[in-house]
């Protein structure tokens, strides 16, 4: 099958070829490659939006254009290094570059256990051949001491994305975790918000405990949209799209714009555990409470152990925000729902 494919491949996207043209195809070139591996990423079920962005972004923004005028023979630690890793090193951090050669490697072995192509490409081949360049963890922008800006932040944002924020520091959930949260998976009653495993990066069911102060977090935002006549499945609806949730990626733009002090919604996942630490709740807990995936002694620890010490300590997280800004925002929340409630009896 011929391609007239360029290095602009996806910046002339009107001049290229329709995806599912290469559902059975044996691939002899970069681009005819990384674009089955695009098609079989955005198609695969159960791979979650922000993986499926992230791929997408590596191939369009940098494969492609790096990579479009190879042969699938031609990909070699030498090409790889000339034409991807030393220019991306240029201008992106080393663990961006990982990732994205990550990408790389993963199309290489898909396509060759799916028959696409004939030989095992870069099999062997490591970052670590590239450069000496340590992977970071990404450090996060706010320390301890930002919490009552942070607050005064999440105080000033509009209802929903107050909320999302709210959440989030609360619990220390992920982005995707917190806008997929649905009314009927937060069981006030029994003091629980059930998180199903088709919405956690770990594909692991989650539950977190609802403290009394939670509790007034979500009921007074539940009661704001109930009296608006605006309540609907998801806690945070989609304003474009009636029976689907906020877009993930809208949001987390949002809230890093309402975020004054630069940080972005990740950075309240890491606020939230690095205090938890602080206020001296232990380690398993911690990881338990934000989802980390642990290993199977861990977990069974956990198990045996965890559902009172996971209330407990967000209890004592929770208690610990009221002074420096949440009780402000319950305050306000109170004069609100008490303002609709008259409204709406009126």
């Amino acid at each position: 099958m011929a391609f007239e494919l360029e290095k602009t491949y996806y910046q002339k996207h009107a001049e290229g070829i329709e995806l599912n043209q290469l559902s059975s195809i044996r691939a002899k070139t970069v681009t005819e490659l990384l674009t089955w591996f695009l098609k079989h990423k955005q198609q695969q079920y159960g791979l979650s939006q922000a993986t499926k962005t992230s791929i997408r972004n590596s191939v369009q923004t940098h494969l492609l254009p790096c990579l479009a005028s190879q042969s699938v023979k031609e990909l070699n630690r030498a090409h790889i290094n000339q034409l991807l890793i030393t220019p991306l090193l240029g201008k992106l951090s080393p663990s961006t570059v990982h990732k994205i050669f990550q990408h790389l490697k993963q199309a290489c072995q898909l396509a060759f256990s799916a028959g696409v192509i004939n030989h095992p490409v870069l099999e062997g081949v490591q970052f670590a051949n590239f450069t000496t360049s340590k992977i970071k963890a990404k450090l996060s922008r706010l320390s301890t001491n930002q919490l009552e800006q942070v607050l005064a932040d999440i105080h000033a944002a509009p209802h929903t994305i107050q909320q999302i924020m709210l959440t989030m520091l609360l619990f220390g959930t992920r982005l995707g975790e917190t806008c997929k949260m649905r009314w009927h998976d937060v069981k006030i009653r029994n003091k629980k918000w059930y998180i199903p495993a088709e919405h956690t990066k770990t594909k692991q069911a989650h539950q977190l405990p609802i403290t009394d102060i939670a509790e007034e977090v979500f009921e007074s935002y539940r009661l704001h949209y109930k009296y608006r006549k605006q309540q609907k499945l998801w806690c945070f609806a989609s304003s474009s799209h009636a029976k689907d949730h906020i877009d993930i990626n809208l949001a987390g733009k949002q809230v890093s714009y309402h975020a004054k002090q630069g940080y972005s919604s990740h950075d309240l996942r890491k606020l939230m555990r690095t205090n938890l630490t602080e206020l001296g709740i232990d380690h398993f807990i911690g990881e338990q409470l934000i989802n980390h995936k642990l290993s199977a002694l861990n977990s069974a620890y956990i198990f045996t152990h965890a559902e009172q010490q996971k209330y407990q300590a967000l209890l004592k997280w929770h208690q610990h925000l009221l002074p420096l800004g949440l009780e402000a925002i319950l305050k306000d929340r109170r004069k609100l729902v008490r303002y609709l409630a008259d409204k709406n009896n009126a």
